[in-house]
């Protein structure tokens, strides 16, 4: 949910807002770009509202986490701040040193407990990141060679344009993500409709292949974010010997943190897929006990439909010589 109390500022520090609420009024103090006064104010679910006019404006909350600034006469990014911002701010390298740490820390755990269960999944995976790590690299590094990007890295030929898009293409976790969650939204969710509506009545049947597709679109979405990150890392190699990225130790430490968080999110998505073999512990007996118990009261009359009849011996028939 969103924090609209505290100190907001632009990204070019041009402009500060200070929200504050006090006796139950909302407050905004707006200074910065000429503009000087403090305007009372009332908040919707994801955004706080004052002034009218050009004094006026919003601060608008987006899903993502982002704050945005929205006037008469411009829209711009805002940063909250708070101790543990500044404190980034201040201290870049310790702060990364920190997630870097813990980044690699956690992997281990994944790995570990990966390793425990789908002992044969590791090498294929570290094989497919290190393929495309030195793969890309050694793409770009011809590239560089060649000549044919600018010192901006923009593409100068067809063959240029093509490497680009590409990296663009495997870069784009989102769309791809979308389009597998949609897959298998689309794939799972009328099984689990009819298999509740049905099993009311006693008459589901056994949802059919989702763990199957739950465990492929979960090896589909760790490829990409396992070659996304390897891509990443040698267009940061490469680019920084060109000189198509900003090489600020800084800017080089960060992008190198999100590619390892990117590793880390892959393999965290094979942690989530469905197990080959699941260890025999209590709890895990007692919920196959109770999903056993839950899928036979959902499925009661299909069994008594299929279950065989006894067959009734008729009464009081004559035998062969006519007695009873």
């Amino acid at each position: 949910m969103p924090v609209f109390s505290g100190t907001f500022t632009t990204r070019d520090g041009s402009r500060q807002i200070t929200v504050s609420n006090g006796n139950g009024v909302l407050r905004v103090s707006d200074t910065g770009n000429g503009n000087q006064g403090t305007f009372i104010a009332h908040r919707t679910p994801l955004s706080i509202v004052w002034g009218t006019g050009i004094e006026g404006g919003a601060i608008v909350f987006h899903p993502s986490y982002r704050y945005e600034l929205l006037t008469g006469c411009e829209r711009a990014t805002l940063d909250r701040q708070s101790w543990l911002g500044d404190f980034t701010k201040s201290h870049p390298y310790v702060m990364l040193a920190v997630a870097f740490v813990v980044v690699v820390t956690f992997i281990s755990f994944v790995l570990g407990d990966l390793a425990k269960r789908e002992p044969r999944l590791i090498y294929p995976v570290w094989l497919a990141f290190f393929v495309a790590l030195f793969g890309s690299t050694v793409v770009l590094w011809a590239a560089g060679q060649a000549n044919i990007f600018d010192i901006d890295g923009r593409p100068m030929n067809a063959v240029a344009g093509w490497i680009y898009s590409t990296v663009e293409f495997i870069l784009d976790l989102e769309h791809e993500t979308l389009a597998l969650v949609g897959l298998l939204s689309v794939f799972a969710l009328p099984q689990w409709c009819a298999y509740v509506m049905s099993g009311l009545t006693g008459t589901a049947s056994e949802v059919r292949f989702l763990k199957q597709a739950w465990k492929i679109a979960a090896l589909l979405l760790s490829k990409s974010c396992i070659s996304a990150s390897a891509v990443a890392m040698s267009v940061d190699v490469v680019g920084s010997l060109y000189g198509w990225i900003n090489t600020d130790p800084r800017n080089l430490l960060s992008h190198f943190l999100v590619e390892v968080l990117l590793l880390l999110y892959g393999w965290f998505l094979l942690c989530l897929s469905p197990r080959s073999q699941r260890p025999l512990a209590t709890h895990s007996a007692r919920q196959a006990l109770w999903q056993t118990r839950l899928h036979k009261w959902m499925t009661r009359r299909i069994g008594a439909e299929t279950a065989p009849q006894p067959i009734k011996e008729p009464k009081n028939q004559p035998d062969s010589n006519g007695r009873r």
